[in-house]
């Protein structure tokens, strides 16, 4: 286990809770390194308190997660409590970044959970989930508009892009040619 968060149990003693605590010391590590990379102490608590909700509402820990976990969670957070888009995205990124601390080799919590528990964590939240078609439109109305990028604009009919997503007011003033 990765030695900035392991656990000491005393030789020979069961740990009483032994997920628990391995979730307890994931998390402290997950902690320690969004620290490090400098990520302002508001945020990492944040994504903790996202990760820990996400946890009691499936009941499951890192190495039980699927996608259709996050995929309940998230819709059910859309469509019983309202929550915005942003919010949605910031509860999704906040688990997506949590899996791929938990999953990188360089901690070493896979083979941790893979030799206590016969499982270990996966890649639950992939970059779809986090990213609306809207904002993936904007970016591309971004990169092809008159003077920032190929010095053009877009239709969308003529380039396979959501139609959908095509006005201005619900992709941020992408401006667009008809």
């Amino acid at each position: 286990m990765p030695e900035a968060a392991t656990l000491h149990p005393a030789d020979d003693v069961a740990l009483l809770r032994p997920e628990e605590q391995m979730l307890t010391a994931m998390l402290g590590g997950f902690a320690n390194q969004q620290l490090a990379r400098n990520l302002a102490r508001s945020t990492v608590e944040g994504r903790e308190n996202t990760v820990k909700a996400f946890a009691a509402y499936v009941n499951a820990f890192p190495w039980q997660w699927t996608s259709a976990m996050v995929d309940e969670w998230l819709g059910d957070l859309r469509s019983l409590r309202d929550l915005k888009r942003s919010t949605i995205r910031s509860y999704s990124e906040a688990v997506r970044s949590f899996c791929h601390f938990a999953t990188d080799p360089l901690y070493e919590w896979a083979s941790a959970c893979e030799e206590r528990f016969g499982s270990h964590p996966v890649h639950v939240v992939h970059e779809a989930k986090n990213r609306s078609g809207c904002a993936q439109f904007r970016d591309v109305v971004t990169r092809l508009t008159p003077g920032r990028g190929l010095g053009r604009g877009i239709r969308p009919d003529r380039r396979g892009l959501p139609h959908d997503c095509g006005h201005r007011l619900s992709c941020g003033g992408g401006q667009l040619i008809s």
